[in-house]
């Protein structure tokens, strides 16, 4: 769509932009209704109760970045996707095309507490991918969502909620069979047996997860790498830059929230659970060097670190 405000976005750095009508997300609210993940997940899917503004009179307009899909990280490291990794560079993207619409006089909201993924399915974006994430036409699922309101008519031909229901992929399963935990079924993902979801919430990680963890410190991407839709992705090396904050020595050493917060936002950012799946990172790439802060962790902390301590203390005596 020819429109300053989706050239706004392709000069920040967006990849595609498209906008779509304000009528309340129904088809989203009742799904998430039924499953367990909707009873502690807080998002609105009313538009206008964030604006304050009639839906005839407001436009959700949603843009996406690319997100890199990147090689095995080297050793000594742990490894964070690609999505997370390039979070805060993302952020300001989405940031500086909101700032743009605003100077030409539009009334914009920004940093929403709306479901992203369901608005930019409505606009035309893309289509919900079995695992969770939406996929799109030249990349895949690996992108990041920026959605803003904007207080004017819906453009001529703009998409609303009969788009709601996206036909999604062709559910061939390879996603489910790669989830190390079987999070991902028939019909959908489990978001509550997500790896992803055990790193802000570990206190409820089942010790059988522990190895499956790997050495990831946020995110896991197992079911986009395997996904059909992501095969013409080229994976890049992460720079120097990008893994710096995330060496296991800095890690254990700090680990130092600024640089970290710098690379996947302060949102993830929280001292425990670094250290919580540092350990785990160190136990399951048989990093024996670091028992003796294994060791301080298992005998000074309290809680899920001491018992992720213990465990990774009795996996490195055995390798």
């Amino acid at each position: 769509m020819i429109h300053p405000i989706a050239d706004a976005a392709f000069a920040a750095g967006c990849v595609d932009v498209k906008p779509a009508t304000a009528h309340p997300l129904e088809f989203w609210r009742e799904t998430l209704d039924k499953i367990p993940f909707g009873k502690i997940f807080s998002m609105e899917h009313r538009p206008e109760a964030i604006s304050g503004w009639p839906a005839d009179e407001t436009t959700t307009w949603s843009a996406t970045a690319a997100a890199p899909l990147f090689t095995p990280w080297p050793d000594g490291y742990g490894e964070v996707p690609g999505y997370y990794s390039v979070l805060v560079e993302t952020e300001k993207k989405m940031a500086a095309w909101e700032q743009a619409v605003k100077d030409m006089g539009y009334e914009v909201v920004g940093n929403l507490r709306l479901p992203r993924r369901a608005m930019a399915i409505r606009a035309g974006l893309g289509i919900s991918g079995l695992f969770g994430p939406m996929i799109t036409p030249l990349h895949g699922s690996f992108v990041y969502i920026g959605t803003i309101l904007v207080r004017m008519t819906p453009p001529e031909g703009t998409r609303g909620p009969e788009h709601d229901r996206s036909p999604g992929c062709e559910k061939c399963g390879k996603c489910a069979e790669a989830c190390p935990t079987g999070a991902i079924t028939d019909e959908g993902l489990d978001q509550m047996k997500c790896l992803r979801f055990y790193m802000s919430c570990p206190d409820v990680m089942p010790e059988e997860h522990y190895s499956m963890m790997g050495r990831r410190i946020m995110g896991c991407d197992v079911c986009q790498r395997v996904c059909p839709h992501n095969e013409g992705i080229a994976p890049v090396a992460p720079s120097a830059e990008i893994t710096a904050p995330f060496r296991l020595e800095e890690l254990f050493a700090g680990p130092d929230l600024d640089a970290v917060a710098a690379r996947i936002s302060a949102a993830y950012t929280n001292k425990t659970n670094l250290r919580i799946q540092s350990v785990l990172a160190a136990a399951n790439t048989g990093r024996t060097d670091f028992l003796p802060h294994i060791r301080k962790f298992a005998d000074k902390e309290d809680g899920t670190l001491r018992r992720v301590s213990e465990w990774a203390i009795k996996k490195l005596a055995e390798s």
